[in-house]
């Protein structure tokens, strides 16, 4: 089912998207400046990473925190999963949200959900990339054909789609390039709703040229609650940041 996709608004030079289930924040630290920017919101622990875009991306979950929910930057910490994926850890035994990260170039992203979890990744051109001989070695008949009429970009918009699928998950490649939601793949440039397996999911993609970006929000079934009892922490507070 076809979604009305949400809109970037643009906040201190930080890309935010905001739905009721989730938000996704996007910056550009090309010149560096919103590394300058977001180090307020770093912490000693995060300097024991080897890429700059890892540090700021855990800057900008806090950020992100702080800005979109009132809360304290100091009272989050974020480690990795067995997996590699990020993990936040609240102070005090906080209700924590679902992380995902995802850097491409000068560009970081962060996606964040209270209920359910969050998958994004971005994604960059490059004339490198031979699109028509990835899409037959890893994409599904449909999409090759897709690839063979509009190239790179349509490329970009399943795999952005397929990673940020796994991501959700908490999995990596092997369930990125496997059986999806024939409903994700309809995603490109657009955001849809579908129940799969037990779930219902939010996808969608677009493109900030060059950059190419997805989202994808599962709840599964047998946990979903209504807006207004997804378990946040006490002191958590919604804030109009427009």
């Amino acid at each position: 089912m076809a979604a009305s996709p949400p809109c970037f608004q643009t906040i201190e030079g930080v890309r935010l998207l905001t739905t009721p289930l989730f938000d996704l924040a996007i910056v550009s630290d090309e010149d560096g400046s919103a590394s300058r920017y977001l180090a307020p919101w770093g912490s000693c622990t995060d300097l024991v990473l080897r890429r700059p875009q890892s540090i700021t991306a855990r800057a900008l979950a806090r950020w992100l925190l702080q800005k979109r929910w009132g809360l304290a930057p100091q009272q989050w910490h974020i480690h990795r999963a067995e997996g590699g994926a990020p993990v936040l850890v609240g102070e005090e035994g906080l209700p924590v949200p679902h992380l995902s990260f995802s850097h491409r170039g000068n560009w970081i992203g962060c996606g964040l959900c209270w209920q359910g979890s969050i998958g994004i990744d971005l994604e960059l051109p490059t004339i490198k990339r031979d699109a028509n001989r990835l899409a037959q070695a890893f994409l599904s008949v449909p999409e090759q054909q897709s690839v063979q009429q509009d190239g790179e970009a349509a490329l970009l918009a399943f795999w952005t789609l397929r990673e940020s699928f796994a991501k959700s998950q908490g999995q990596g490649l092997a369930t990125a390039l496997s059986v999806v939601p024939a409903q994700l793949l309809t995603a490109r440039q657009s955001a849809v709703e579908c129940v799969w397996n037990g779930s219902l999911w939010f996808c969608q993609h677009d493109m900030d040229y060059p950059l190419h970006w997805a989202v994808v929000h599962r709840v599964p079934l047998s946990t979903r609650l209504r807006i207004n009892e997804v378990l946040m922490p006490p002191n958590a507070k919604l804030l109009d940041i427009r």
